[in-house]
C-alpha cells in the first residue's frame, strides 16, 4: 500500500526531504553516509570480483566478493526502505499539525 509520501510528485518529495534535513540534520547525515559507504562497497565488490576473475584467484576470493556484494545490496535496500518510512512518518506527523 502506498503512503502519502509515495504518492507525492518529484518536487514535493524534494521539499519534504529538505524540510526533514532542516528539522533532523543528524539523521539525514547518517543516512547519506550509509548510502555513500554502501555504494562504495558495491563498487568495491564488483571491481574485486572482476580482478579476481582475470587473475584466476581461488574460489575463496570469489565467495568473499559475492558475500560483500549481497551484504551491501541488503543494506542498501534496508536503508532506502528506512528512509522512505521516516519520510512517510514525517509527512504524516506534519499534516496533523
Amino acid at each position: 500500500m502506498k503512503t502519502k509520501y509515495d504518492r507525492m510528485g518529484k518536487e514535493e518529495k524534494k521539499k519534504v526531504y529538505n524540510d526533514f534535513k532542516k528539522e533532523k540534520p543528524i539523521i539525514s547525515k547518517k543516512m547519506n553516509r550509509l548510502l555513500t559507504i554502501d555504494i562504495i562497497g558495491i563498487f568495491y565488490s564488483v571491481i574485486a570480483f572482476i580482478y579476481d576473475f582475470f587473475n584466476s584467484k581461488g574460489l575463496f576470493n570469489y565467495i568473499v566478493d559475492v558475500i560483500i556484494f549481497i551484504f551491501c545490496l541488503i543494506v542498501l535496500l534496508t536503508v532506502l526502505k528506512t528512509k522512505n518510512n521516516l519520510l512517510s512518518k514525517y509527512v504524516a506527523s506534519n499534516k496533523k499539525k
